[in-house]
């Protein structure tokens, strides 16, 4: 019995030895009573002990592998271990027998015995290689003023270099190392977001790379940029987060500033476009008026003597009504600025009509007929005024190089191509001259003639199809004009 409880030992004894060799993880054990340590093989490895038979190594020799400015926080913690049974993890600098410095990661734990501590154990770990890497995150850190933490996923503990103090603005006696700490530094805004971002990174579905807003201890609304990585055990849990944050307040102030100026010129080349668009309209809102009038005055005198006349007459009324609304609808929207105007899912085939609709009135003053041909049914995501403008602004362009032709048309032609809805814009005019291709989306670049243009129109479209992540382009090789606008289909 006693042999094969022995051999059952020897077993175990084996199998934690080739288990710590291939995790690179030794393990110890202290006897209170004797003071002896029981090391596995990889214990031995790690701290470059000889290994001798039936020799066992002592606490203080133990002790002894450890540098100067280790040693007393590894004697203390052992110390309170054995007399209170409280555990340790501890990264510590070791000093190997054979004068080799190394960082070392080590832990212990009491055994209880009928209520008493009679021995402690626990696992040690080289992780100097982690540690020198960490060293390295730091030092590129603080030189590019980016700030370094760690979290520890499972004990929803959080590790802050020097600089994340500086930039969340945080005394470090007054960071609690947890979670939720860095949480509560969270605007409402960006709370949702972050935790999510955080939260995927942690279940593998994307990197950690996204921004957020944070409120400082001293009431400042800071704009945060945060990367990170992943550290995942064996079974590709996640053991450790590695990250930076930095502060891009003002930059993201700066593009604020810059989209609020992109804003107002385009309101203004709305301003302009409707200036255009006000004595053309003001002249069609007349005629249906006139219209009305005359047909309301002769109901008055004729719906007594001749009642089928009486109804053609309503259905007049009627109709130049319906036809004023349009315009009038049409202007309305059209002038909303766009600051308050989301992106929503819109039928390709609308935003072109609401556009010819507005644009209608200038090419019936210019004798220039508007043919369209859709074969798209696909849907963008968009700001609806702002691409009605881009439309606005190309179909205009169109009316006004085919007014001067002897054939005076301008055909809008919407069609699939892949994944893209592609916007085509003809017109009867001559083409644009290869030498002045690459200039017409400058800003204040212009072949009208002196008075009527600003140059701005192109350069405001090519803006906004940027921000819809869109693109236009000059069709190579086309006899007239040909503008080509493609969106990817929502």
């Amino acid at each position: 019995m006693t042999l094969v409880l022995k051999d059952e030992v020897k077993r175990t004894i084996d199998l934690l030895n080739e288990t710590g060799r291939i995790a690179k993880i030794g393990g110890w054990e202290l006897d209170i009573a004797t003071k002896e340590l029981t090391w596995t093989d990889e214990t031995f490895r790690i701290l470059e002990v000889e290994k001798k038979n039936n020799q066992k190594p002592v606490l203080t020799e133990g002790l002894a592998l450890f540098t100067p400015s280790s040693a007393p926080i590894i004697d203390r913690a052992v110390k309170r271990a054995i007399e209170f049974g409280e555990p340790y993890d501890l990264e510590l600098e070791a000093l190997t027998a054979k004068g080799k410095k190394l960082w070392v990661q080590t832990n212990g734990r009491a055994n209880f015995k009928d209520g008493k501590i009679v021995s402690i154990f626990g696992t040690i770990q080289d992780i100097s290689d982690s540690k020198a890497k960490d060293d390295e995150y730091r030092f590129l850190a603080e030189t590019a003023g980016f700030g370094f933490w760690k979290f520890d996923p499972v004990l929803q503990n959080l590790e802050w270099d020097k600089k994340m103090y500086e930039i969340f603005e945080v005394d470090s006696r007054e960071f609690s190392g947890a979670y939720s700490a860095w949480e509560n530094s969270l605007t409402q805004s960006s709370k949702e977001h972050a935790t999510q971002e955080l939260s995927r990174a942690l279940s593998g579905e994307k990197e950690f790379n996204t921004e957020f807003e944070i409120v400082t201890k001293k009431g400042r609304v800071k704009h945060i940029a945060g990367r990170a990585m992943v550290i995942r055990d064996e079974k590709k849990k996640p053991v450790m987060m590695l990250g930076f944050n930095w502060d891009v307040t003002d930059r993201v102030e700066k593009e604020n500033q810059l989209k609020a100026a992109q804003l107002k010129v385009i309101q203004t080349s709305k301003l302009a476009s409707l200036g255009e668009m006000s004595a053309a309209i003001s002249h069609e809102i007349n005629n249906p008026l006139a219209i009305i009038k005359s047909n309301a005055q002769l109901i008055e005198s004729q719906s007594k003597n001749d009642p089928s006349n009486f109804s053609k007459k309503l259905t007049s009324i009627l109709n130049s009504c319906e036809r004023i609304g349009k315009i009038v609808s049409g202007l309305q929207k059209f002038s909303r600025s766009g600051e308050v105007t989301k992106y929503k899912s819109i039928p390709i085939e609308n935003v072109v009509n609401e556009s010819i609709n507005l644009v209608s009135v200038k090419a019936k003053i210019n004798h220039v007929s508007i043919a369209t041909e859709c074969k798209s049914q696909s849907q963008i995501l968009c700001n609806e005024i702002e691409i009605e403008q881009v439309l606005i602004n190309l179909i205009g362009n169109g009316i006004d190089a085919a007014k001067s032709q002897p054939s005076k048309w301008v055909k809008v032609l919407t069609y699939d191509d892949n994944n893209d809805v592609v916007i085509e814009i003809v017109d009867s005019g001559a083409g644009i001259p290869n030498r002045i291709r690459e200039k017409i989306f400058e800003p204040f670049y212009t072949t009208k003639p002196v008075g009527e243009g600003t140059g701005l129109g192109l350069s405001i479209t090519k803006g906004i199809l940027d921000e819809h992540h869109a693109t236009i382009s000059l069709v190579q090789d086309a006899v007239n004009t040909s503008f080509q606008v493609k969106f990817k289909k929502n």
